[in-house]
């Protein structure tokens, strides 16, 4: 990004005392209707989050039916149930089942984005997706297990492909969104998470034995014991680091390098605000039973959004688009229901 260019900030407006209401509200009826008000609830979060997501003064919209969704969500249940009484009946029908999952999975990818991109939305012009099936397959199934051959150095150049694919993909109207992170970013970022959980281990590795240097081994030994909570939390905490610590690289490069026509995006998350960020929320939700989830939700969103600007000369004008077929949320609620990652990043 050139010093000149122009920037335009990301702005979500979201208040936690609002979107309580929706949240509390969805969740008792959904629990009161055996979960099929959960559809109706789906769409009025995902409304409440892009209706108050602006950028230059305008607002995202979300416009899929609920009704469609309740149809894909009855349908990834009834599959979800059937794989639940294979996995009672025999071993070898629940690996026939996810055999096919597996085989299927390409195309629930690419339904699942497809929908979600022609259900939204910006100053009245829809997205669309249109990544190939073939890239899916090979994103998501064969690189993946050429991963495991390799023991794993594969994986920061399938996570690049994989992110290009999700952004190249995308369409704005008839704009396509162009990709240029590279793959030797992606590596840069994987070796220094990695070097980062490797010197935080030593280093709590080294505190614990300096601790225990001098005194006797059934000494040494109670007091391990006693230390296992303390320990986990403190595996959980270096875990929590390092992750924060790629997420924030990996959204940086991945916006940072996406543009669409004239358009480009530029991210700045920082690792230790992530940190804070997921150790608060997580903190909290558990001693709320939950009820500060929507806190956590709102408070996350604005975090994402306070960090993310477009950049250059923000004309909407020339966008063009043009009416998008119906697409049935089959695939989305099917990867919903057997969690799916589909992010950036």
């Amino acid at each position: 990004m050139m010093s000149g260019e122009q920037k335009t900030p990301v702005v979500f407006t979201g208040r936690t005392g609002e979107y309580f209401g929706i949240w509390i509200v969805n969740l008792l009826l959904s629990i009161l209707t055996l979960g099929i008000y959960s559809a109706w609830a789906k769409v009025r979060r995902k409304k409440y989050f892009y209706q108050h997501t602006f950028i230059d003064g305008v607002a995202f919209d979300y416009h899929a039916s609920p009704v469609a969704i309740l149809k894909g969500r009855f349908l990834a249940f009834g599959l979800f149930v059937l794989y639940s009484i294979s996995a009672e009946i025999s071993p070898v029908l629940s690996g026939v089942f996810i055999i096919a999952f597996i085989i299927f999975l390409p195309w629930i990818i690419v339904r699942s984005l497809t929908f979600n991109a022609r259900n939204s939305s910006y100053r009245g012009l829809r997205f669309d997706f249109k990544g190939r099936l073939w890239d899916a397959v090979l994103y998501y199934i064969l690189l993946p297990i050429l991963m495991v051959l390799t023991l794993g150095l594969l994986y920061p150049f399938i996570s690049q492909r994989r992110n290009r694919f999700l952004a190249e993909g995308h369409r704005f109207g008839r704009s396509p969104f162009i990709a240029g992170f590279k793959v030797k970013d992606f590596y840069f970022a994987y070796l220094k998470a990695l070097l980062l959980l490797v010197g935080l281990l030593l280093a709590a590795g080294l505190s614990i034995g300096l601790l225990n240097v001098n005194n006797t081994d059934a000494w040494a030994k109670e007091s391990m014991q006693q230390a296992i909570v303390p320990l986990i939390f403190i595996y959980l905490l270096i875990l929590t680091i390092c992750g924060a610590f790629l997420r924030a690289r990996l959204l940086n490069l991945v916006w940072s390098g996406t543009r669409v026509e004239h358009v480009g995006f530029s991210a700045n998350l920082r690792s230790r605000d992530l940190v804070w960020l997921y150790a608060t929320n997580l903190l909290l939700i558990v001693l709320s039973l939950g009820l500060l989830t929507p806190w956590a939700q709102i408070r996350t969103m604005r975090y994402h959004a306070e960090r993310l600007s477009l950049v250059g000369e923000t004309d909407f004008a020339h966008f063009v688009g043009e009416k998008k077929a119906e697409v049935k949320a089959a695939g989305e609620e099917i990867g919903e229901m057997f969690d799916v990652e589909l992010a950036l990043g």
